[in-house]
């Protein structure tokens, strides 16, 4: 599992590597990506089962993780299609 900074994600800016493979594997680019983002916030009591079900079908699951403290950290590195963004801001925001 990687952290990265979001600005620097390597989702947002596609490779010279990757886009000869592209320009190669012409289907490749017809293929959309489903990438997931969710905001975590000490949710170890079910993060099991939605990344578990959510691997299934999303190519990348991304946490913005906000600062858990119940071991929801500790769980991301088992699932390959994590990655994982610090939000350290205190305050949390639910979507609505």
């Amino acid at each position: 599992m990687q952290i990265f900074p979001i600005k620097s994600h390597p989702l947002l800016h596609m490779s010279k590597k990757n886009r000869t493979f592209a320009r190669k594997e012409k289907n490749i680019m017809n293929k959309p990506l489903l990438v997931v983002l969710t905001p975590v916030r000490n949710e170890a009591w079910i993060l099991h089962a939605f990344l578990k079900a959510t691997s299934l079908w999303a190519d990348y699951i991304i946490i913005a993780d906000q600062m858990s403290t119940d071991g929801s950290r500790e769980i991301y590195p088992q699932y390959e299609k994590v990655i994982l963004v610090d939000n350290p801001r205190e305050e949390m925001h639910q979507a609505r």
